[in-house]
């Protein structure tokens, strides 16, 4: 590999081998002098031919520069940086590693591991100013001289770990010889030369990752790696101009999806041709790939014993046969029989390969080497044929071995760690179907006698010991596992067993109801999985994974929900619970934990009035504002107010005192008018008192704008209230013991009322019947006006604020447990903000008000006035909703939609409309 470098340096010194976004690019000549600088660093810290250094870096290009450095002088052992403690543990023992090359400041369970083993610690940083993948390494020496010298073909330069059907998993040394030889066929299978430019978005720590990129560069071309995510892809694909790449089909997959929004840059894309490996690309994705991308998609068979690639389709004008991985590439291609025969052009076998490309046998595993290799043929245990022309058909896996996306799991693995959950009697790991992955991991497991375990605590279990591609993504608690008829368990027969298998464009067979949306940051999230996943409907408690997520999607949801939500979730909360309804509560749980204040600047704007919108969302947290303030534009300054006790303060008990205080706040902010105000549902009710009191203190209100507003009091009730008010003062009752009365009074008479409305409707109707049809009418009108009235006053009996007839509110019983938890805390806050602004509302008389008032009406949310019926949008006659009465300057708009999708699904349309409305008055400063 050294001598590979430098000749790459003579031969093309100043053409560019590494690039990176806002870095100078690294040419040849550059890279050379940076891996002899690095390499002889390594040597004097003790390091040198023989010795691993484990390489735990994120795609970049100090992870390309740093992998060709210790291909140079040592052996290189790329692990995969998100791997947890155990595996860690594992590998770096197992390995035999020497040192370990991680980010500058990283901390990680690696670092932990690396130390307990005594194995140095070499931090690498990117140095400043100078070219991509040009790094400072700082770290420990070793006391052990480094063996020196330049390694030659036969030494290894490589060791990965590839998973099989063995509980543990086998080593693959690669030699420098095995190594060029692979990427010198890949080179001449796709025509390489200096003048490509190679996009890598695979992982360096997995053979096709690193094998493109060596490729690439010992054809002079250069390489840009990345982390993949479709919105980097697609600016790479605009600044680098590359002209191929390579990829699982996992990828392809997300990059088709994003490629709607990205067809200017896919117009100037200058790819020649799109390579898949890893794992079998679906034919219509290939189609897809190359209608979108104008560009050849070349199928490749790889596996990490070949040092990758084994055989490729071929490049244009040659044939590409649909559903085949191409003519044999760098390794002699067979088909063996169970014998060790073998096989004619046709017949179905187990594929074998030879070559120079191939290994030579796992390391320390006499048994696996007997196993894996016949007649100096390399058994992959995959199955399939080759076809007159010799074409290699894939057919199957002879393993056990999940590919999930490309990558490989060991299902032995997922067992051991299940088994060793103190409450799992019996585990066994399967594949289950998954629409994008081809195979994701599920596991069933049968619980001990007396122990008690949920999926998540489980699912969360295994993520403590594996990497977060092999947690399962759905477990199964059974009472006893499905067998096969010999008493084996049936690996591949248990997804169809347990009805796990999915149909495209229907519900995943889990057991799980569909629930809709309840709190408005649940409808987001529901918009955000159902835009992404492409399916609809999702309900709160649907799983991510079982709707056709994955781990490339999982981080577009994960960045998506930042950007409407304003707060960031981990990974790690997506693998302890999967639902909507579990991201809802930690995203909460987060604004809980994190506010200071209850207003909160959302939006700057520019010279605009400030608009102060009292978002009303109990336990929603009003991240739906986020939205609305960026679709009113950005020259919109926007303020929150959050509901008062959400903060955990004291609650005002009357609409009036918490007007005052909001007012403080916002004047705090902006001293004198005029104001723009608004609000949703109850906090529209206090943003009209907002404005009243701020024309009393000779403050401008320009426009208030009510979401959804409440019902409210009649005007005669005051009189009721006077009335209660005066005698319970006499009598000695307290502020809560009269409104109690008020209202246990006013449910009577609505009660009574809406009954002879319905009474008198009816009475009408009947009047037209013939004669005879009217006795009927009236038995049966009776027993049901009979079941009503009690059906209403026993309701009546209860607390105003209880529907529990069996003792206390839910709200109420959070108060007495003693919540141990934030997030039940939080609950039972807000339970009491609701309660609170319940009975505040039910004592707030309209007053009028001389100022402009907009109402946005979500039409299918009923409506209820006091003294009718509850009515549908459409059946309402005064659209005013009787706000006439207070307020003359009145504009009402009926938007479609109930309270959770007006404001979520429908924010745009109400944003647009509220807009118009501000527009009306807005000014400069």
């Amino acid at each position: 590999m050294l001598r590979a470098v430098e000749w790459l340096a003579r031969q093309y010194p100043q053409a560019v081998a590494v690039a990176s976004a806002g870095r100078r690019p690294l040419t040849y000549a550059r890279l050379a002098e940076h891996i002899n600088n690095v390499t002889t660093s390594l040597n004097t810290t003790g390091i040198g031919l023989d010795d691993r250094v484990a390489i735990a870096l994120s795609n970049g290009p100090e992870t390309v520069t740093a992998l060709l450095a210790v291909l140079c002088c040592a052996t290189a052992a790329p692990l995969n940086p998100t791997n947890a403690a155990a595996e860690f543990d594992f590998y770096l023992s197992e390995l035999r590693v020497k040192a370990l090359m991680i980010p500058a400041g990283w901390d990680s369970p690696a670092v932990r591991s690396a130390r307990a083993q005594g194995i140095a610690v070499l931090e690498v940083s990117p140095v400043e100013k100078a070219e991509a993948g040009v790094f400072a390494m700082t770290g420990e020496d070793l006391v052990a001289p480094a063996h020196g010298g330049p390694p030659c073909g036969k030494d290894i330069a490589l060791v990965l770990h590839t998973s099989g059907t063995t509980s543990r998993p086998k080593i693959v040394p690669l030699t420098h010889r095995n190594l060029l030889s692979s990427a010198n066929h890949i080179r001449t299978t796709l025509g390489l030369t200096e003048k490509d430019r190679c996009m890598t978005v695979m992982t360096l720590f997995h053979i096709h990752g690193l094998m493109v990129t060596l490729s690439a560069l010992l054809a002079g071309g250069s390489v840009y790696p990345i982390r993949f995510q479709p919105e980097q892809f697609f600016q790479c694909l605009d600044e680098f101009a590359p002209t191929w790449f390579s990829a699982v089909p996992t990828m392809h997959q997300a990059i088709l999806r994003a490629a709607a929004t990205h067809r200017d840059v896919i117009e100037r894309s200058q790819l020649r041709f799109v390579r898949s490996s890893s794992a079998a690309l679906p034919i219509r994705v290939k189609a897809e790939l190359e209608r979108v991308f104008n560009a050849p998609v070349i199928e490749a068979y790889g596996m990490t014993e070949a040092a990758h690639q084994m055989a490729s389709n071929p490049l244009p004008p040659a044939e590409r046969k649909a559903g085949s991985v191409g003519l044999a590439a760098g390794s002699q291609v067979a088909i063996m029989d169970g014998s060790g025969n073998l096989l004619p052009p046709g017949e179905t076998g187990e594929i074998v390969i030879q070559g120079e490309n191939v290994f030579q046998g796992y390391e320390n595993n006499q048994e696996a080497n007997a196993d894996a290799f016949t007649n100096g043929w390399f058994r992959t245990g995959d199955q399939g044929f080759l076809d007159s022309e010799d074409y290699l058909f894939i057919t199957g896996r002879l393993k056990d071995v999940i590919n999930r996306g490309g990558e490989k799991i060991s299902p032995r693995e997922i067992d051991e760690v299940l088994l060793s959950h103190p409450a799992v009697e019996q585990a066994v790991g399967f594949p289950v179907a998954h629409p994008t992955l081809g195979e994701d991991v599920a596991a069933a497991v049968v619980l001990k006698s007396g122990m008690s375990a949920a999926e998540p605590e489980i699912r969360e279990f295994v993520a403590g010991h594996v990497a977060p591609f092999k947690v399962p993504r759905q477990v199964l608690i059974l009472d006893e596992i499905p067998k096969g008829p010999t008493g084996k368990l049936q690996r591949r027969a248990l997804a169809e067993k347990l009805g796990l298998l999915v149909s495209d464009g229907t519900r995943p067979k889990s057991g799980t109801p569909y629930v809709a949306a309840i709190e408005t940051v649940e409808a987001q999230l529901i918009q955000i999985w159902e835009g992404i996943l492409a399916f609809r409907p999702i309900g709160i408690h649907d799983n991510f994974f079982e709707f056709g997520g994955d781990s490339l999607l999982a981080v577009q949801m994960l960045q998506r929900i930042e950007e409407v939500c304003g707060q960031r979730l981990l990974p790690t909360t997506l693998l302890a619970g999967p639902t909507i309804k579990h991201l809802g509560k930690v995203l909460l749980q987060q604004q809980y934990a994190e506010r200071a204040s209850l207003l909160v600047k959302i939006q700057p704007g520019g010279a605009k009035r400030p608009f102060f919108f009292l978002h009303g969302d109990f336990t929603g947290g009003g991240f739906y504002c986020l939205n609305l303030a960026r679709h009113l534009g950005e020259d919109q300054p926007f303020y929150v107010l959050a509901p008062f006790g959400s903060d955990g303060r004291p609650i005002p008990s009357t609409i009036e005192e918490m007007a005052a205080g909001y007012i403080e706040l916002i004047r705090a902010v902006e001293p004198q008018g005029p104001y723009v105000l608004g609000g949703l549902c109850h906090g529209g009710m206090v943003a009209f008192e907002m404005a009243r009191q701020l024309q009393r203190l000779e403050q401008k209100v320009d426009l208030v704008v009510m979401v959804g507003p409440p019902s409210w009091n009649p005007p005669r009730l005051r009189l009721v209230w006077n009335l209660i008010s005066g005698t319970g003062a006499l009598l000695g009752l307290g502020p809560d013991e009269r409104l109690g009365l008020l209202l246990l009074l006013r449910e009577r008479v609505l009660c009574l009322y809406q009954l002879y409305q319905h009474v008198r409707g009816r009475l009408k109707e009947v009047a037209a019947l013939p004669l005879g049809e009217q006795a009927g009418w009236a038995l049966r009108l009776t027993k049901r006006t009979a079941r009503g009235v009690a059906s209403r006053f026993v309701a009546g009996n209860r607390h105003p604020q209880n529907p529990n007839p069996n003792g206390a509110s839910p709200d109420e019983k959070l108060q007495e447990s003693d919540p141990p938890n934030i997030y039940l805390r939080q609950l039972a806050a807000h339970g009491m903000t609701r309660h609170v602004f319940r009975r505040a509302l039910a004592r707030y008389f309209r007053r009028p008000y001389s100022g402009r008032i907009g109402i946005f009406w979500p039409i299918d949310e009923p409506v209820s006035m006091p003294g009718e019926p509850v009515l549908k949008w459409d059946q309402v006659i005064d659209r005013s909703l009787r706000w006439r009465q207070v307020v003359s300057d009145l504009e009402v708009y009926g938007l479609p939609g109930n309270y959770p999708t007006l404001v979520t699904k429908n924010v745009q349309l109400l944003a647009d409309l509220v807009k118009a409305s501000l527009d009306k008055t807005s000014a400069p400063q």
